[in-house]
């Protein structure tokens, strides 16, 4: 090819590069482009009103998803993700803000019992330097929960879950957890938890729980801090649908009110084994 030829050839090539990168980067861009990709999402997942460029943040102002037994409601989300690692099948979310988010679960139609544990894979490694979601509510049959807020640094790749930090705040549960886990096969997991249960004023629980292990043997540590203390300590398994544990709770001497009575004990220990 004469030189020309190729300077003319390179020269439309970096024009459409050039019209790209302004394309992503301008919110009139954001709109064209999700816009054109609404055809081509699942079934059922709606995006409303954009604004932002895909080089910051992109904000929607409702995100819905319906299907037989689970509807998601976002609303006023906001994200940035580092468009570039797409080509690699990486989502790296810069951050993610959300101010309210609606699940309401139900039963899917035809679903009968079954005696396998779910299994997840993604197909792209996701990873989540930051996320702050408030509003929360879930719904299902007769249940309601609602949860203040929820902060997630993670990392997702195939079905190994890494968990950095997550943050659970709520006027009934409050909890920290980090470790990961592996959403499939034999669950593989290492996980620390502090938790701390608020809906009752007058019996209000905090606890620590470390697990180790996989579903052929989990090695649990569960330490009671309130209202009295209780460590509980061993293992347990389930294989071929079959629950075995081993587990030994010890306690101090204590006296502890409740209602109008007083319950008294000493040391103690009680050992759970079986299947």
């Amino acid at each position: 090819m004469p030189a020309k030829l190729r300077l003319i050839a390179l020269g439309i090539i970096l024009s459409l590069l050039a019209g790209m990168l302004w394309l992503l980067g301008t919110e009139s861009g954001t709109r064209f482009v999700l816009a054109r990709a609404e055809p081509y999402l699942p079934e059922g997942l709606e995006l409303r009103s954009a604004s932002g460029s895909f080089f910051g943040d992109v904000c929607l102002e409702t995100v819905n998803w319906k299907s037989e037994s689970l509807d998601i409601a976002v609303r006023d989300a906001c994200v940035e993700v580092e468009i570039a690692r797409l080509l690699s099948r990486h989502l790296a979310v810069r951050s993610l803000d959300v101010d309210a988010l609606a699940i309401v679960s139900r039963p899917a139609p035809d679903a009968g019992p079954s005696d396998e544990l779910p299994s997840f894979e993604s197909p792209l490694r996701v990873s989540i330097d930051s996320s702050y979601l408030r509003n929360i509510s879930f719904e299902r049959d007769q249940l309601a929960r609602s949860v203040d807020t929820i902060r997630f640094v993670g990392e997702l790749s195939e079905s190994s879950l890494d968990v950095s930090q997550l943050v659970l705040r709520s006027n009934w549960l409050n909890a920290e957890l980090d470790g990961d886990i592996e959403l499939a096969n034999l669950y593989r997991s290492n996980l620390n938890l502090e938790w701390q249960w608020t809906e009752s004023p007058s019996l209000q629980l905090k606890g620590s729980l470390s697990l180790r292990g996989d579903l052929r043997r989990y090695d649990l540590e569960h330490k009671l801090d309130a209202p009295q203390q209780l460590v509980t300590s061993g293992s347990f398994s389930y294989v071929a649908n079959e629950l075995e544990l081993d587990l030994e709770n010890t306690w101090g001497a204590f006296e502890w009110e409740v209602g109008d009575s007083l319950l008294q004990s000493r040391n103690g220990t009680l050992r759970l084994r079986g299947n």
